[in-house]
């Protein structure tokens, strides 16, 4: 199946019809907010937003995720962020329902530990087969 991902590293996703990654930060920049480019692939059409962005570690991030499909059919949305030390949060919300053109969100929070290092972070929404 065909991926689309803007990422710094490779990751192998196997069944992936839309994959779109947003770069975050847990370091100062100056807005409130990170919003990723419109991705499209399979008949769905993905963009995200973080925030608040930047944050210090230890503060709370709302990912929103924007899902519409071409088509009426049931996917999993994942919902995933990466680390320099890999997967750090992950969210899936299975079996959703969408009609033709239909655009749906999707929101996570993922409470980054005081611990967690000054680093990027990239999130990644994938969508699959249910199930």
């Amino acid at each position: 199946m065909r991926l689309v991902s803007r990422s710094m590293a490779v990751v192998e996703v196997v069944a992936v019809l839309a994959v779109l990654a947003a770069a975050i930060a847990l370091v100062p920049r100056g807005s409130s907010h990170s919003e990723a480019a419109q991705l499209s692939s399979s008949g769905y059409t993905t963009n995200a937003s973080v925030s608040p962005d930047p944050a210090a570690p230890g503060t709370a991030r709302t990912i929103t995720a924007m899902v519409t499909a071409a088509s009426a059919g049931s996917v999993l949305v994942d919902i995933e962020v990466y680390g320099p030390g890999g997967r750090v949060h992950q969210q899936f919300f299975d079996g959703q329902s969408f009609a033709a053109g239909q655009q749906r969100s999707f929101t996570s929070n993922w409470n980054a530990r005081s611990s967690t290092p000054t680093a990027t972070y990239t999130v990644k929404i994938g969508i699959f087969s249910p199930g």
